[in-house]
């Protein structure tokens, strides 16, 4: 428990430090709630969610929350059927 916790710590204070250098260097659009997002998507893609292009951002955003790689695909299929 306190290995995990020390673990979020770090990495929070990672995306800190990231928010920091990404806005100097590349300007707007990398605050930490964007940082968190994106490592969300990309954990969500670790799972195995397949890459739909079809998709927009506001679509994987939806699916970031849940946790079973098979109703993240389910729904990934019916939004791409839409």
């Amino acid at each position: 428990k306190i290995i995990k916790k020390a673990g979020k710590k770090y990495g929070e204070s990672i995306i800190n430090e990231y928010y920091k250098k990404l806005t100097l260097e590349l300007g707007k659009g990398y605050n930490v709630t964007n940082l968190r997002r994106y490592r969300q998507f990309y954990l969500l893609i670790q799972k195995g969610a397949p890459m739909a292009h079809q998709l927009s951002w506001s679509y994987y955003s939806e699916l970031i929350p849940l946790k079973n790689i098979n109703v993240i695909n389910y729904y990934i299929k019916l939004c791409k059927n839409k």
